[in-house]
């Protein structure tokens, strides 16, 4: 079995920042990635 597991820690530092910017209007709609990693894990 394999997942995906993704970075939390940088998806709430980045959207902390643009969450507010977005509010006053200020950030434009930009694509962000964040890198995954894949997680394999031993079949039941």
């Amino acid at each position: 079995m394999t997942t995906v597991a993704q970075p939390l820690g940088e998806m709430t530092r980045q959207m902390t920042d643009l969450v507010p910017r977005r509010v006053e209007g200020s950030a434009e709609v930009e694509a962000r990635v964040c890198p995954t990693r894949l997680v394999r894990r031993a079949s039941a």
